[in-house]
């Protein structure tokens, strides 16, 4: 008595167990927070630093110059995921334990195209708060902290709970065998048009700034 429901099926289960510990918890959180990283900055850190006057002077306007900015760092994001592919399968073969390329490449693609939107609240938070030493912490408290409660809040829900189609941390780990018949594609939807409008907001403030 006191274990959690998914402990046995954890030890027995190596791809239960990735999923769980791994895409559910562990690297999703890791990647999270570098999501936000990647993110970061831009001309309102530049200003700060007085580097500003050099990515103004390029031959390309305010949205393209942010817009490209935030393509290299989904494809960084995607890199960063890809990484764990190397790792996991390392590991599984390190144990003698047979891991699914396909689904290891499966559920590492669908955290940053679930996740896309921390992408997109991290440039906007870095454009709205002002001020070097504050802006980063400001944005992983209010991100991170929200976050983290309602990934832990969702583990107790039921499994087929409406709630588990909007809640990102759910969407971004997908179901323990992934399909494609069992991708989240709702959630992932509704995570890139939420991206999206971050994104078309934060052009529109960018671009009322004077720098």
């Amino acid at each position: 008595s006191g274990r959690p429901a998914w402990l046995y099926q954890g030890v027995h289960d190596l791809n239960f167990y990735a999923w769980h510990f791994l895409y559910e918890n562990k690297l999703q959180q890791v990647w999270v927070v570098f999501a936000i990283l990647l993110s970061f900055g831009g001309l309102v850190r530049e200003k700060q630093m007085g580097t500003s006057t050099f990515s103004l002077g390029l031959p390309v306007s305010r949205r393209r110059w942010f817009l490209t900015r935030m393509l290299v760092a989904a494809a960084e994001g995607v890199l960063l995921a890809l990484t764990a592919v190397v790792a996991v399968s390392l590991a599984s073969r390190s144990i003698h334990e047979p891991y699914g390329a396909t689904q290891i490449l499966a559920h590492c693609l669908l955290i940053p195209a679930a996740g896309t939107v921390f992408l997109a609240l991290g440039a906007m938070f870095s454009t709205v708060i002002r001020g070097e030493h504050m802006a980063l912490p400001v944005t992983l408290i209010v991100l991170g902290i929200p976050y983290l409660f309602i990934q832990e809040f969702m583990r107790e829900a039921a499994p087929n709970a409406w709630v588990h189609r909007i809640d990102v941390s759910h969407v971004m780990a997908g179901a323990p065998h992934l399909t494609w018949a069992a991708a989240p594609w709702v959630g992932i939807l509704l995570s890139l048009l939420l991206a999206i409008s971050l994104l078309f907001i934060t052009v529109k403030i960018g671009e009322s700034i004077e720098y």
